[in-house]
């Protein structure tokens, strides 16, 4: 019986231990925070070229076709 109590010991330090160590982890809201401000400034930006196109088609064309070829 000592060896199994013994164990059983062991196993209970370890757990804690194991649980010590989870909580120490950083929570998910703390490690995607920066990508998820990265994600909200690209919708954005991509939202205003979105407007661009629809507000000024011709000079989105006339800038593709004359400005930025060089031919």
């Amino acid at each position: 019986m000592a060896v199994s109590e013994q164990c059983v010991k062991q196993l209970k330090e370890r757990k804690s231990q194991v649980e010590s160590e989870v909580c120490k982890t950083p929570d998910a809201d703390e490690v995607f925070a920066a990508e998820r401000k990265e994600d909200l400034n690209v919708l954005i930006i991509v939202l205003l070229v979105f407007l661009l196109c629809l507000l000024f088609p011709n000079q989105v064309v006339y800038f593709f076709k004359e400005v930025l070829y060089f031919v």
